[in-house]
């Protein structure tokens, strides 16, 4: 039993640690995505060009505005459904998935290159 009050212990402690991460991470670079270097400005892209990646190969999606490049994610993810969102406005299916709540939610600027077009 001592082991697995450690264990917790510990999960308790990365989550903690990660999420802290995350938030420092935020607070640094609040404001700022992938940036044209020559205008420093955040790219923006137009959802005609999102939908051209539309396969696990080049896997662009939208999640609140913001363009994600999920590509080398995919592998990783839990199941194939994240391909159900290449190359669209993904946000409503990722907001109905409670675990993007807390890990998707701190993996996602990892990811971030720029945002959706107006």
């Amino acid at each position: 039993m001592e082991n697995k009050g450690s264990i917790i212990g510990i999960f308790a402690i990365v989550a903690i640690l990660a999420v802290g991460g995350f938030f420092l991470f935020k607070n640094n670079n609040s404001g700022t995505s992938t940036t044209d270097s020559q205008q420093n400005t955040p790219k923006t892209y137009a959802l005609s060009e999102i939908a051209k990646h539309n396969t696990p190969s080049s896997c662009w999606m939208v999640i609140n505005s913001d363009v994600y490049d999920v590509t080398s994610y995919i592998p990783s993810h839990a199941n194939n459904m994240i391909e159900d969102g290449c190359g669209k406005d993904a946000t409503a299916m990722y907001e109905d998935v409670r675990k993007h709540m807390g890990k998707g939610d701190a993996l996602l600027p990892e990811y971030l290159i720029g945002t959706l077009q107006s």
